[in-house]
């Protein structure tokens, strides 16, 4: 339960930090945000956030940010091209590189007379 009550905490965090983009990079106001909150389709449709160029250059911010790449699995998600589903896309690719770099770690193998690193 804690672990996903960490994944939560980062997915919240990530949220904000997305808003704040948004607000700051896009200039999408605050309240048009908060209002938006719980619809699908936030980034797109009838009452978009942004358009098509500003999505793209979102993505690219957020991959510098988090040291993540998306792929055609994430593109092709719905949830991708919402706030809430973003992010928890967002915390899951940074939750498994996590434990991906963990793993990587302990490959690494210390000897008295040199260091060792198995693929």
């Amino acid at each position: 339960m804690d672990k996903n009550k960490n994944v939560y905490v980062t997915q919240e965090g990530i949220r904000r930090e997305i808003e704040i983009l948004l607000c700051t990079r896009f200039e999408v106001p605050k309240k048009f945000i908060q209002n938006m909150e719980n619809e699908e389709g936030l980034f797109f449709g009838v009452r978009s956030l942004i358009g098509p160029r500003d999505l793209v250059y979102l993505v690219y911010l957020l991959e510098k940010q988090y040291n993540i790449c998306f792929g055609e699995a994430e593109y092709d998600n719905p949830k991708f091209y919402s706030l809430a589903g973003l992010s928890e896309i967002i915390a899951n690719m940074v939750s498994t590189q996590k434990i991906v770099r963990r793993e990587s770690n302990e490959k690494i193998h210390c000897n008295e007379s040199n260091l060792s690193v198995s693929c």
